[in-house]
């Protein structure tokens, strides 16, 4: 099957996000997406978008900074986005080649009429590279508050809360209370347990199991809209289950043996790497990892580091 590697660019106006809309006689013509281009031979992603968006818009691209990797298969062709977040640039945008342009504010993209492939720019650009996840919550409700409080006042902007020994009504009892003191830090709480029961919380999102993602695609069941789906994956076949249900993130572990684990051997950075390659999602690696590691992560094609002690 044929692959075409395309340079994306993404750039950001005070707050909003320049798209430009394909011509009607293209494939998912009248779509709206971020600029960009195919890459000539022995061209690099970084030069292809120099060059694409001062062909196409007219600017001179100073500075960019990698995204997201995308492969992304359609029928009858895989597309491989090299997306770049442009940091400077110099000139006015226009349609050089007369395709339509517009800013649209981060808010708005998810409404917005994109290609496919476009998707996990936006959980790309939404999720922050530091994913805290709690301990199992224990003693009194109120000190797990106060010490969630804090690291929400430290800057955490991700939280997933996680107690699989609590039963559900004291979980939603607590994950509302979760889910208030995020959304007044301007954070977002995620759920480990069932998308209903995430809903009934207040959560911003939910976290799935191997075991959930798998229940979930044998009853052909679909993700609630509006409701950010992460899932957690160990090997190739529980990313690619994970992608087919339509996460919007992705947990691999562990990268290395972890204390509360003993015996389970890490997968690696190599294998980590291999997974980050066919993930069309943005990819956190979790198990024996800190903030430290952030910069191999990256470069591996992980999206950033999701850990318990490391942040809580």
């Amino acid at each position: 099957m044929k692959t075409v590697h395309v340079a994306v660019g993404v750039i950001e106006q005070a707050t909003h996000y320049l798209l430009t809309q394909r011509h009607a006689d293209k494939h998912e013509g009248g779509c709206w997406e971020f600029p960009g281009g195919k890459l000539e031979p022995g061209e690099s992603p970084e030069q292809a978008l120099v060059r694409e968006l001062h062909e196409e818009l007219g600017i001179r691209v100073h500075r960019a900074e990698p995204l997201i990797e995308i492969p992304f298969q359609y029928p009858d062709f895989t597309v491989h986005l090299y997306v770049q977040r442009v940091v400077n640039f110099s000139g006015v945008p226009e349609g050089r080649e007369g395709q339509a342009l517009r800013w649209c504010a981060g808010a708005e993209l998810a409404a917005q009429r994109l290609p496919a492939a476009n998707r996990g720019i936006l959980s790309a650009l939404t999720l922050t590279r530091d994913y805290l996840i709690t301990p199992e919550p224990e003693g009194a409700p109120e000190a797990f508050l106060s010490h969630l409080e804090k690291r929400l006042q430290a800057g955490i902007r991700i939280v997933q809360l996680r107690a699989k020994r609590m039963d559900e009504a004291a979980l939603l009892g607590l994950a509302r209370e979760a889910a208030a003191l995020c959304e007044h830090h301007d954070a977002t709480l995620i759920l480990n347990a069932s998308a209903e029961l995430a809903i009934a919380a207040n959560a911003h999102g939910v976290h799935l199991s191997c075991a959930r993602v798998e229940a979930l695609l044998a009853r052909d069941a679909r993700l609630p809209d509006g409701l950010l789906a992460g899932a957690s994956c160990h090997n190739v076949e529980e990313l690619m289950a994970a992608q087919r249900l339509g996460v919007d993130y992705l947990l691999c572990s562990p990268l290395r043996e972890t204390s509360s684990h003993p015996g389970v051997k890490g997968i690696g950075w190599d294998a980590f790497a291999g997974l980050c390659a066919q993930a069309r999602v943005p990819v956190y690696a979790l198990g024996g990892v800190s903030p430290a590691d952030e910069a191999r992560v990256r470069a591996s094609g992980g999206h950033g580091v999701a850990g318990i002690s490391a942040y809580w």
